[in-house]
């Protein structure tokens, strides 16, 4: 597992990356409790590639880092999915993660992937199925007191596709017409592009599809603010937002990319 994290005031919110009771009813809800409004809000981005093998370290990552969101990729667990009950074989989000978060999950269904995000219980959230199109993605409506709506997404992309781009495209596009400010995370497999210049190596792999990806967060207005890489020496797990203002600082400690925003 790849850790990362970054801290942001919402009035912030820290972004970390690293590599609660199942829910019965597709009616989740809203969860009714404040967050203080001068609070921090930590967020903490993973790569699990199999969040049940490592339970015990994520839980452990968990107490000490003390997220309040984590935006997760390659669960590699099954039977949720936006807006659908449960399967009778479904992986229990109680058996995985630590408690006192909700768990919001799009499970792949077969060997791999699945996304989710958790939310600590003392933050409104709802869950955003509207907003999930036909790729590995998820999203939740986070609403602090006094403070503008917060959309989150996690985003996976396994293989580089233009299908996947394509349902990724149908999805910001609806939620960059709610006109709220937009966070999205994710592994998108795409070592090539530099984000610091907006250009793709003259000798990438799959080019087309990695300019695409470039294109599209740019039509969409969002920054990447993941600097330092994220598995060996490529920056695939990335984080971008609407309001880049927002990020106060970013550094590593400790294995830990830690951002003020």
């Amino acid at each position: 597992m790849i850790y990362r994290c970054s801290q942001t005031t919402y009035p912030q919110i820290l972004l970390q990356h690293w590599y609660r009771p199942p829910f019965k009813s597709i009616n989740r809800g809203v969860i009714f409790r404040h967050l203080p409004e001068k609070r921090n809000l930590r967020i903490l981005t993973i790569n699990c590639r199999s969040i049940k093998d490592k339970s015990s370290e994520f839980k452990a990552a968990v107490n000490y880092i003390k997220p309040d969101i984590i935006c997760g990729t390659e669960s590699w667990l099954k039977g949720e999915k936006p807006g659908i009950n449960p399967t009778k074989d479904a992986i229990k989000s109680s058996e995985v993660f630590p408690e006192g978060y909700m768990a919001y999950r799009n499970d792949r269904g077969t060997l791999g992937g699945g996304v989710f995000i958790l939310v600590h219980n003392d933050i409104i959230t709802v869950e955003q199925t509207e907003l999930v199109t036909n790729c590995e993605i998820e999203w939740v409506k986070i609403q602090l007191k006094g403070k503008k709506e917060l959309l989150i997404g996690s985003f996976y992309m396994p293989q580089r596709n233009m299908k996947c781009v394509e349902e990724l495209e149908k999805s910001l596009n609806m939620a960059i017409a709610r006109n709220t400010n937009i966070m999205l995370t994710g592994d998108f497999n795409c070592p090539d592009i530099n984000w610091e210049t907006s250009t793709v190596n003259s000798n990438a792999n799959d080019k087309e599809i990695q300019n695409k990806i470039m294109e599209l967060t740019a039509t969409c207005q969002l920054t990447q603010i993941h600097e330092l890489p994220t598995r060996e020496n490529n920056l695939l797990d990335l984080v971008f937002t609407t309001n880049p203002s927002l990020v106060k600082t970013s550094k590593m400690h400790q294995g830990y990319q830690i951002m003020k925003w």
